[in-house]
């Protein structure tokens, strides 16, 4: 049941909220960690709790500019490269600065669940009450619309109808095969969802489903071979 959707307006916010008490377990919709190639040929620890300290007492110029010096040599169509979780999922390298900026999504994200000291499944322990994995939202959708996009509304346009489809599928059990869950959604919240062009809400909702698919599972759905340097999107289909 969803019981609120609850727009955080500034960081400020999404620490209050990690600073909650629970308890609870949370999808988050941003890379928890970087390429071991990259942590590596940078000379970084390769321990995730003590790669987070490090990359935090780093500018996030720094940090970026640390992408970049990685990338200059490397040859076209290979600046970027991947974490073991993203083929599965069809990600964007966590590296990207881009397009959608995930790189700069890991830097402001996960430091702040490290800060927090919420439990990481294998990647860091916290508090037992506050439980994070990572969600990719569009891995969800893709299960009901293939590729075609539900977000960001193109001027002239509207991506209303994919994102009905997407909530009735939440609602009428389309989605229990693969999660375990259907969705209760209270109607206004549900008309709200399909109204948003940016789709937040919508791709909020879509996360707590995978988190709620990761708590159901053993080992919180995450595969023995697991690295916890890079960290893994929690959806069945990266088990696959």
């Amino acid at each position: 049941m969803i019981e609120r959707i609850e727009p955080l307006a500034d960081f400020a916010a999404f620490e209050r909220l990690l600073a909650t008490r629970g308890p609870w377990h949370g999808g988050f919709d941003f890379p928890f960690g970087q390429p071991r190639a990259f942590v590596e040929a940078c000379g970084w620890p390769t321990r995730w709790p003590a790669f987070a300290r490090h990359v935090a007492s780093m500018a996030r110029s720094a940090f970026e500019a640390s992408i970049y010096a990685f990338m200059r040599p490397r040859p076209a169509g290979a600046k970027l490269v991947h974490r073991a979780t993203d083929r599965p999922a069809g990600s964007s390298s966590p590296m990207q600065l881009a397009y959608v900026p995930v790189g700069k999504m890991f830097y402001e994200g996960a430091l702040r669940l490290h800060h927090a000291r919420v439990t990481l499944p294998r990647m860091q322990r916290g508090a037992a009450t506050r439980v994070a994995v990572e969600a990719y939202p569009g891995l969800a959708a893709r299960k009901v619309l293939g590729r075609e996009s539900y977000k960001n509304d193109p001027p002239g346009a509207s991506r209303a109808p994919a994102r009905g489809r997407l909530v009735d599928a939440l609602r009428d059990g389309s989605l229990r095969d693969a999660y375990g869950f259907t969705v209760e959604l209270p109607r206004a919240d549900g008309l709200a969802l399909v109204e948003s062009r940016d789709a937040d809400g919508l791709d909020a909702v879509l996360a707590a489903l995978q988190a709620a698919w990761s708590a159901s599972m053993p080992g919180y759905g995450l595969p023995r071979r697991f690295d916890a340097l890079e960290g893994w999107i929690a959806d069945p289909e990266t088990l696959l």
